[in-house]
């Protein structure tokens, strides 16, 4: 049997606010199989973006064990998680993150780079042509729409072929009709790339369209 992608255990954090200890998430367990979509939604302050940040090792845990493809993220240093996720993940956000003083291609080509891919430039173009901008290759991200950025921003989380992709409510500042060609396209490349999906969204619709939905309240599992 394959064992899950993500596996966390008893995954607690608490933040210091003066004197006093503010625990935000109490104890989670659960596992991610390969290939899965997974929603994380709760109301405002329930940890959903303090687990994503637990999740990718931007932050350390208080208590507890998170593994990625089996490495267990606590026992890495600030570096190894860094190449964790530089490695194995890939990130969509809510307000696009692009470089502004780079084009659409040069923007796909950073992880590529980074990653010291044989051809980046090549590579960049194929995504850009799969997201539908080719024809806009050259332009900055002041000259593209909410949606064109966004859609940059999916062909780059995915450029580096990472096994987990994590999106921060990726359509949050996007029309309706954009939302939906955004929410199409993600899973589609998801599908196509056999990547594991972990979305935080407060979008009950979107969130409907997953695998699979890990609903938290006050930093608890609620369902």
């Amino acid at each position: 049997m394959q064992k899950p992608i993500i596996e966390a255990r008893a995954v607690s954090k608490v933040y210091q606010s003066g004197e006093k200890a503010v625990e935000i998430l109490h104890g989670l367990d659960f596992d991610v199989d390969k290939g899965q979509t997974v929603a994380i939604t709760g109301p405002s302050g329930s940890g959903k973006t303090t687990l994503l940040g637990l999740l990718a090792g931007l932050d350390t845990l208080t208590k507890g064990s998170i593994k990625i493809d089996s490495e267990a993220l606590e026992q890495l240093s600030e570096d190894g998680r860094a190449a964790l996720r530089l490695s194995k993940m890939g990130f969509v956000f809510q307000n696009f993150q692009l470089l502004p003083n780079l084009t659409a291609l040069e923007n796909i080509m950073v992880p590529l780079e980074l990653t010291c891919h044989s051809k980046p430039q090549e590579n960049a173009m194929q995504l850009l042509n799969r997201v539908g901008l080719a024809n806009r290759h050259s332009n900055y991200p002041t000259q593209l729409s909410g949606g064109e950025q966004q859609r940059v921003a999916i062909a780059r989380a995915f450029a580096h072929k990472p096994i987990i992709l994590m999106a921060d409510e990726p359509t949050g500042n996007l029309d309706g009709e954009t939302s939906e060609m955004i929410e199409n396209l993600l899973f589609s490349l998801n599908e196509q790339l056999n990547t594991t999906l972990i979305i935080v969204t407060h979008d009950l619709e979107l969130a409907a369209k997953t695998h699979r939905i890990i609903k938290l309240k006050n930093g608890r599992i609620e369902e």
